[in-house]
């Protein structure tokens, strides 16, 4: 490895951490003001004494600003430098933040155009077909000895597979139809609901980064779902949930 790769591979790492770099210098610099100005409070006291003796009077606030404010020079510029650093972790977190939300709102576009061009030339009964059998497909490559959510069931409940988190339960399709119904239903009050907050209409555990994902009336609407029946791995028949308006980005 050359000397150049070990800098490119040194600066990416910088860029990858610099919010975090930054908040640690920031803090570690806001700590040092403190301390800064700890120490200078002693001598800035005996110089405001020995001035009120030399003037036979008390200082007035702006006097004692005057006399003794240059001691505290150090630790206001230290105090300056750990804001900085801070607001600037700040900003990067921002930008990444808003960036993140472009690529995501981009790729949804895409995503709707590209469907909207789909059913256009094959037909959305045909494009509906399309999704129940990526779900299939997504549910053939997994077993369900890992994934079960072991919800109370008796006779007329199905074993249910939801590929959006990979993973099986027991419900019936009229408890999750009922459950569309009332998360859409919050909906038009909340505007927007994540994934998680789907789950807990299901009954079903919350999933990692499900809070960042999720339905808006203003950009993908309301939850819709289709379903299939399929058999998986073991020869169980399961019934797959087709999320045919997929979650999107929502985390901002």
């Amino acid at each position: 490895m050359n000397l150049r790769s070990v800098f490119r591979q040194g600066e990416r790492l910088l860029k990858k951490h610099s919010p975090e770099i930054l908040t640690g210098l920031g803090l570690m610099t806001l700590a040092s003001s403190v301390v800064l100005a700890v120490k200078a409070t002693p001598k800035a006291l005996w110089v405001i004494e020995h001035e009120e003796i030399e003037q036979a009077h008390p200082l007035s606030t702006k006097e004692k600003v005057k006399v003794a404010g240059k001691l505290y020079i150090p630790a206001a510029a230290a105090f300056i430098a750990g804001s900085a650093c801070i607001i600037g972790a700040s900003s990067i977190h921002l930008h990444r933040n808003a960036a993140l939300a472009a690529a995501a709102s981009l790729t949804d576009a895409t995503f709707k155009s590209y469907r909207e061009v789909v059913s256009e030339k094959i037909g959305e009964e045909a494009e509906k077909d399309i999704h129940k059998e990526v779900a299939a497909k997504k549910m053939e490559e997994h077993t369900p000895e890992t994934k079960i959510i072991n919800l109370p069931h008796g006779d007329d409940t199905t074993w249910c597979y939801d590929p959006l988190v990979d993973r099986y339960f027991w419900s019936t399709r009229n408890v999750i139809e009922n459950a569309v119904n009332v998360f859409n239903r919050q909906m038009r009050y909340d505007m927007r609901l994540s994934v998680n907050e789907w789950f807990d209409t299901l009954g079903l555990d919350h999933a990692d980064l499900a809070d960042d994902l999720g339905w808006d009336i203003d950009t993908n609407g309301y939850l819709e779902l289709t379903y299939d029946s399929r058999l998986d791995k073991t020869g169980k028949p399961a019934m797959v949930l087709v999320y045919t308006n997929p979650p999107k980005y929502i985390g901002l």
